[in-house]
C-alpha cells in the first residue's frame, strides 16, 4: 500500500507520509495502526487522502473548494443489494441530486473514471457528497475489500472533474 501511495504522490506532485502508531490493549495484546496520508493539489484545490489501517480501517478523501466555486448538493452511494438483485445490469452507484444536468455529469464521470467498474468488481461502497461551509467534497468508505489501492486513482479523477466543473 505504501508503495502505491508513493507512486501516486510522485505522479501527482503530491506529498505522502505514513504514521505508524503502536497501541497496547488488555491482556498484553498490542497492534500497530498505520495512517497513510496523501496530499495533492489540483488547480489550487487541496485534495487530502487518508487511509487508516489497523484502528478504524476507514478511508477519507476531502477537497476544500474555493469560495467562488459552485456545485449543486449531491450524494453518491451504493444501491441496495435487493435493488441490484432485480436489476443486475444497472449501475451500482446511485447519484442523488436535484440538478439534472449535474446528476448526468456525475453519472458520466463515475463511468469514465472507472469508479462504477471498481464498485462492481469489489466491495467498494463509498459515500461521496458535498458538505456545507466551507464548501468541500467528502468521500468516506470502509477498507474491508480487496484491491484498496485500485480506487485511489479513479477517485482522484472524479475529484478533478468536479473541480473543473466548479471553476
Amino acid at each position: 500500500m505504501e508503495e502505491a501511495f508513493k507512486i501516486i504522490a510522485q505522479e501527482e506532485n503530491g506529498q505522502y507520509k505514513a504514521n505508524h502508531t503502536q497501541y497496547f490493549g488488555f491482556s498484553m495484546s498490542d497492534f500497530t495502526a498505520t495512517i497513510h496520508e496523501l496530499n495533492i493539489e489540483y488547480k489550487n484545490h487541496p485534495i487530502k487522502i487518508s487511509y487508516d489501517f489497523g484502528h478504524l480501517n476507514f478511508a477519507k478523501i476531502e477537497c476544500q473548494l474555493s469560495l467562488k466555486a459552485y456545485i449543486p448538493n449531491f450524494k453518491i452511494t451504493k444501491k441496495s443489494h435487493y435493488w441490484r438483485l432485480f436489476n443486475p445490469k444497472a449501475n451500482i452507484l446511485k447519484v442523488s441530486c436535484n440538478n439534472i444536468s449535474f446528476k448526468n455529469f456525475l453519472e458520466e464521470q463515475l463511468n469514465s473514471s472507472q469508479l462504477e467498474a471498481c464498485s462492481r468488481a469489489h466491495l467498494f461502497e463509498p459515500t461521496i457528497q458535498k458538505k456545507g461551509k466551507p464548501l468541500k467534497i467528502l468521500t468516506e468508505y470502509g477498507l474491508g475489500f480487496d484491491n484498496k489501492k485500485e480506487v485511489i486513482r479513479p477517485l482522484i479523477k472524479l475529484y478533478k472533474a468536479i473541480i473543473d466543473y466548479s471553476v
